[in-house]
């Protein structure tokens, strides 16, 4: 699951990487408990929104990197 924060601030795809090696971890150190094969973290969502804007509504450039 991504947070609507780190997609918004573009940090999901560090965050896909960090689950993607903890995964691959928890694989490698315990193989049995994965019985359906190595786990993949959730796919990366294209946007995030608690309000999405109406159509052809304007998006802000400057809400796309932190603070």
């Amino acid at each position: 699951m991504n947070h609507v924060k780190g997609v918004h601030f573009g940090q999901a795809h560090a965050l896909f990487l960090e689950r993607q090696q903890v995964l691959h971890l928890a694989y490698t150190a315990h193989p049995e408990r994965f019985v359906k094969g190595p786990p993949q973290p959730p796919a990366l969502p294209s946007a995030a929104w608690i309000n999405p804007p109406e159509a052809g509504e304007k998006v802000r450039s400057d809400t796309q990197t932190p603070r």
